[in-house]
């Protein structure tokens, strides 16, 4: 599950886990399917990672100004209270950067999720009690999500969170003490950052269309729907071929394109409407992969040649999890 947490006392214990598709779980890839994404970002790996561990830093912590004021993260100066405003949620350092501003949405999900949508537990004493965290915690901090992020670069999602282990501290945040547990910390949002970055990125593909019968993927989502499609065009039993209707015909046609070719780079005519629902019901089993949602019974459906749908839809999840992640830090 995303996070199981227990009552925010002083005699309660805090318990971190990422929903995963993890070992035991049908649904982590295995090798088989598709092709891993790492190959796809190479050298890039290292510098995205640490980019955003350090923005990530910044967005929890802030910066230390003249007289001893904070600027740049998720709490006021006394860290007591999450500021909901997108400027005042970055502060003066931050707000002119878009991808900040997503990442920082991100890490507030993130923290929602781990403090069970807690975020302002331990009263006015902030998200850390009344300890201000130390330079080499907040350093191991850094480094958790660092390590996190190039798992998830390197090996995918799913087989990241797989590999995890659970982050138990008392009384929330504010029981974190010392390098281990900072650095426990972030690795648990890095993951989580990462998987929330996957779900992002599929919640904000756009359509349109411009007639009845002619449906596109917008401009700039088409490198994530090409992804999709190559999963579809897996699944051609399940998703059938894309169908294309020009005006005045009385039915459509199908299509002699991929799934993938069709929905990236689409002619004049576009697809159909029910063409359109396929690729957006193919969209959602893919978002059910990164959630974790192994309730969605098409996850556990297996092709004509006994390929399993679960498996591959999480490795498209992957690979549309470090797109996201590139984007962020671009």
């Amino acid at each position: 599950m995303l996070s199981t947490v227990s009552s925010l006392d002083n005699s309660s214990s805090l318990q971190i886990t990422i929903k995963s598709t993890g070992a035991g779980n049908p649904l982590q890839p295995s090798g088989n399917g598709l092709s891993s994404s790492s190959s796809a970002y190479g050298g890039q790996q290292a510098g995205i990672a640490e980019q955003l561990a350090n923005v990530l830093t910044a967005l929890l912590f802030g910066t230390q100004g003249q007289g001893g004021t904070r600027g740049g993260g998720l709490f006021d100066q006394n860290g007591s209270g999450l500021l909901s405003d997108s400027a005042g949620l970055l502060g003066a350092g931050l707000n002119a950067a878009n991808p900040n501003a997503q990442l920082g949405n991100l890490l507030l999900k993130a923290l929602s999720d781990i403090l069970d949508d807690d975020t302002q537990q331990n009263g006015q004493n902030g998200l850390f009690g009344q300890k201000q965290p130390t330079d080499t915690e907040k350093s191991a901090y850094t480094q958790g999500v660092k390590d996190a992020l190039s798992a998830i670069l390197g090996d995918g999602y799913s087989q990241s969170a797989g590999n995890s282990s659970p982050l138990t501290q008392g009384n929330g945040l504010s029981g974190l003490n010392g390098e281990s547990s900072f650095n426990q910390l972030g690795g648990a949002l890095g993951l989580n950052v990462g998987q929330q970055a996957g779900l992002q990125a599929l919640n904000d593909i756009s359509t349109h269309n411009d007639s009845p019968n002619r449906y596109f993927v917008d401009t700039e989502d088409r490198e994530l729907a090409k992804e999709i499609g190559q999963f579809m065009d897996q699944y051609p039993e399940k998703f059938g071929k894309p169908e294309y209707q020009k005006d005045g015909w009385p039915s459509a046609k199908t299509d002699t394109k991929s799934w993938a070719e069709a929905l990236s780079n689409p002619d004049d005519d576009g697809m159909t409407k029910a063409s359109m629902d396929k690729f957006l019901q193919a969209t959602g089993i893919i978002k059910s992969a990164v959630a974790g949602d192994s309730g969605n019974a098409n996850l556990h459906q297996r092709g004509n040649g006994g390929s399993s749908l679960g498996i591959d839809a999480a490795t498209i999840g992957d690979r549309i999890i470090n797109i996201g992640l590139e984007k962020l830090a671009s």
